[in-house]
């Protein structure tokens, strides 16, 4: 910047010659070697993917009793099972709070140190035991048991479906229904 700076000050008042061109356009060359230079040998901002994804997640001590955890294991289950909450795909940690008026952080403890898994998961598997019973007992489309059990789309259903049976939705219907 301060190099056209320079050259725009000397053409406004009139001085310009071949020699004062080719020693700025040297400048700038030099100038950007240097940022180049120092763009190359620059530390290393972004840990690399490899590492992250070794990276355990660090267990946090329970600050609620085991006793404790497994009623509020049963009660998130009976709002779950009951209310079939499942089935709103909008269904978010925030509201199951507010259904069962226990606090999130509760919940969150309750399903990684009690249940061993986390909130998608636990009404995914809601989800798709609904969807299980639907595959065998209607002739309802896929599409439309996946919206029926609360997925979004008919690819995280099948994605959720497929990790929970080691089938499609389509195979297991139709390993559940020949005769």
């Amino acid at each position: 910047m301060v190099i056209f700076g320079l050259d725009i000050v000397l053409w406004a008042n009139g001085i310009h010659s071949q020699e004062l061109a080719m020693g700025l356009a040297l400048l700038q060359a030099g100038a950007f070697i240097a940022f180049a230079h120092m763009a190359i040998n620059q530390p290393r901002l972004v840990v690399p993917q490899a590492q992250t994804a070794t990276t355990k997640p660090i267990n946090r001590p329970a600050t609620l009793t085991s006793a404790h955890m497994e009623r509020l294991s049963s009660k998130l289950q009976q709002a779950i099972a009951n209310d079939q909450l499942f089935k709103h795909n909008d269904l978010s940690l925030r509201q199951l709070s507010d259904t069962t008026g226990i606090a999130e952080n509760h919940i969150s403890e309750t399903f990684s140190q009690h249940l061993n898994t986390n909130f998608f998961h636990f009404v995914n598997g809601y989800r798709v035991e609904h969807a299980m019973h639907l595959l065998k007992s209607t002739d309802l489309s896929i599409t439309t048991i996946a919206y029926e059990a609360g997925f979004n789309s008919r690819s995280t259903f099948n994605n959720a479906f497929k990790k929970t049976n080691q089938l499609t939705p389509t195979a297991f219907r139709q390993q559940n229904t020949a005769v």
